[in-house]
């Protein structure tokens, strides 16, 4: 910190902690050898290594070095048993804390190789039941990272993908789409079709 404005001493006298401002302008409590807390326009920022003893409780947390995808779909979509694969288009994008979903290709490119958390759900109004669905996350073709493959059991039928994965960085990865039996439509609901992707720490 720059000079601290007040010492912080405890009944002998000591000081055991200071209250100051950063170069920046923000309130920063620390102690002599120890850490610090900075409370920002944003929150609080803890420079260097946190130890925390017992419980955090944050609310709702991002962590801001690992991917968190969150996308959704609320119109509909057709798509035919002629086209194969048929890549979901998204709508909208409520999370994307590195910058890593492109909405306007559908696809999602991470930063960094690693294991993933993918979880895709479609909701779907067409077709007959008995049909033979599959939902993937891949980059096209049969080359599918996680597959998720179901008999329709009516109309409407949710198919779902949860799987972990290993993606590399770089590559464009899309969720697609295939009935194989009938041609299909992905029905216009809001909150029923999304794509939720965690990067999961090393």
């Amino acid at each position: 910190m720059d000079e601290p404005n007040y010492n912080i001493t405890d009944s002998s006298g000591t000081v055991v902690g200071q209250i100051g401002v950063t170069s920046g302008g923000d309130p920063i409590v620390s102690k002599p050898g120890g850490g610090s807390v900075i409370v920002t326009d944003d929150g609080v920022e803890i420079p260097g290594d946190a130890d925390v003893g017992g419980s955090l409780s944050t609310g709702e947390a991002i962590i801001t070095n690992q991917t968190s995808i969150k996308v959704q779909k609320d119109t509909g979509q057709n798509f035919t048993t002629a086209d194969g694969r048929t890549v979901v288009t998204w709508e909208s994008v409520s999370e994307d804390n590195l910058g890593e979903f492109d909405l306007s290709t559908n696809e999602f490119t991470p930063d960094q190789d690693g294991e993933f958390l993918v979880i895709v759900q479609i909701r779907l109004s067409g077709g007959s039941s008995g049909d033979v669905l599959t939902l993937d996350l891949g980059t096209g073709g049969d080359n599918k990272k996680a597959r998720s493959t179901r008999a329709k059991a009516g109309k409407p039928t949710n198919i779902r993908l949860v799987d972990k994965v290993e993606l590399s960085a770089g590559t464009a990865y899309t969720a697609g789409i295939e009935n194989f039996t009938s041609d299909d439509t992905i029905q216009a609901t809001g909150g029923e079709n999304f794509l939720k992707i965690w990067r999961i720490p090393e």
